[in-house]
């Protein structure tokens, strides 16, 4: 959880730049709907869900462009951070698990880049644990 007691730009800031990457991602998702359909279907079919590709965009829409937009206004931060943590990591593990051939040496970098995204997020999703909820009603 981000530090409450710190100026604005180290508060703001982050929380800002992190969500630009989701936002203008999933804007572009929605202004290209159907080469983003064609794109998930690819990544759906090794599970046999290429059926669902349309449905599957729309969800990810959802979770990468409200979810970045809502972090991006400070709306739910909690909220927003696992929406875009949950999209992050399907998306990592839909289009970034093969290491081999030419490509492989890319997407093990967007592999990581994915984690080092999920990691950011985590400091703006509240935990569930008991632990830290009570932490938080005491707070």
């Amino acid at each position: 959880m981000m530090n409450k007691n710190c100026c604005g730009v180290s508060m703001h800031v982050p929380r800002i730049l992190l969500s630009l990457v989701y936002v203008v991602g999933g804007a572009g998702f929605l202004m290209n709907f159907a080469g983003t359909t064609k794109f998930v279907a690819m990544g759906l079919t090794p599970w046999g869900l290429a059926g669902i590709a349309t449905l599957a965009t729309i969800v990810a829409i959802i979770l990468k462009l409200g979810g970045g937009l809502m972090l991006m206004f400070n709306y739910r931060t909690s909220c927003a951070a696992w929406m875009l943590i949950v999209f992050t990591l399907l998306a990592t593990l839909m289009f970034h698990m093969g290491w081999g051939g030419e490509q492989g040496q890319m997407q093990m970098t967007n592999f990581f880049k994915n984690l080092g995204l999920i990691g950011g997020l985590l400091l703006f999703a509240d935990c569930f644990c008991k632990q830290c909820k009570m932490n938080r009603t005491e707070a």
